[in-house]
């Protein structure tokens, strides 16, 4: 499966439905990712909503743990 410029590729597709299943409070599952994407095949589906969930928890934690200059004094 290949993307022209104009369509998105799967990761870009798979990445944008686990990010307003976040944003809307839902788990993200592999699942619900395939039906909203109205089917697919769990080999490349899978990998693809691990490495958004890795990214995003890297993310959030990296948010977190950050001090502002005032809070560090």
């Amino acid at each position: 499966m290949t993307s022209t410029p104009l369509e998105p590729s799967l990761k870009d597709k798979v990445f944008e439905i686990c990010e307003n299943l976040y944003k809307n409070s839902e788990k993200i599952t592999r699942k619900k990712v395939r039906d909203v994407l109205g089917g697919g095949s769990y080999e490349y589906i899978s990998p693809l909503v691990t490495e958004w969930k890795n990214l995003n928890s890297v993310q959030n934690q990296e948010i977190e743990g950050t001090e502002t200059e005032e809070q560090s004094k």
